[in-house]
């Protein structure tokens, strides 16, 4: 996923090429959403992590890689230097694939040649923010 800073579309558009070049499954947003609708999604669509493409508190110009996993919980630090330690190395054989995705707590992860696809990430997340509104209580009040 990407938020709405310069180029965070096209960055994630190519990290996802990247990925699905090299075997991964790719669901990428079709728009821009907040970081917690990633999580959200990463947890609701059972995903074995998630990528948001932020500078969050930052200045813009430090857009990076926000790594989600299952529980749409931040990445814990081993993850993200496992992660980091692969940056730069030629596509993974396949054991050490299965290391990396065990190093994640993926039992599922394959890396195979797979599709790319774009959805909406928003409704499902927007449908369970609401869930917990109390529109009729609200629509009373004055103020």
């Amino acid at each position: 996923a990407f938020d709405t800073r310069f180029m965070s579309d096209s960055f994630a558009r190519v990290c996802s090429e990247v990925f699905r070049n090299n075997g991964i499954e790719v669901l990428l947003s079709d728009r821009p959403i907040p970081t917690p609708a990633l999580s959200f999604a990463v947890k609701n669509l059972k995903m074995d992590l998630g990528i948001m493409i932020s500078a969050s508190h930052n200045p813009a110009e430090y857009n990076g890689f926000k790594i989600k996993m299952p529980s749409g919980a931040a990445a814990p630090v081993e993850v993200t230097k496992e992660i980091e330690s692969r940056l730069g190395k030629k596509r993974p054989a396949e054991n050490s694939a299965r290391a990396m995705a065990l190093a994640i707590g993926s039992q599922t992860m394959v890396f195979q040649p797979r599709r790319f696809e774009k959805k909406d990430l928003t409704k499902a997340y927007v449908k369970f923010i609401r869930s917990y509104i109390n529109f009729k209580k609200i629509k009373r009040f004055r103020y």
